[in-house]
């Protein structure tokens, strides 16, 4: 099993179960007896939107000096 969670923004369309199969297959996850198998296995997505209060805090980083950054969470 494979689980991608989080919160996020964007306004991409993302095909995170293909992302996931893609870097495992990738990694060599392609047998159930290597513990992995990519083409099979269960893939669980939950993506949020991201909270406004929490993307305040956090865009934005790049032009903001070290001492205006604060934790995203």
């Amino acid at each position: 099993m494979a689980m991608v969670f989080g919160e996020i923004t964007t306004k991409a369309n993302v095909n995170y179960e293909k992302i996931v199969r893609d870097t495992c297959r990738g990694i060599g996850f392609v047998l159930a007896d290597v513990g992995h198998d990519a083409d099979n296995c269960k893939v669980l997505v939950n993506i949020e939107q991201q909270s406004p209060d929490i993307a305040q805090g956090v865009h934005g980083h790049l032009t903001k000096m070290p001492e205006e950054i604060r934790a995203g969470d």
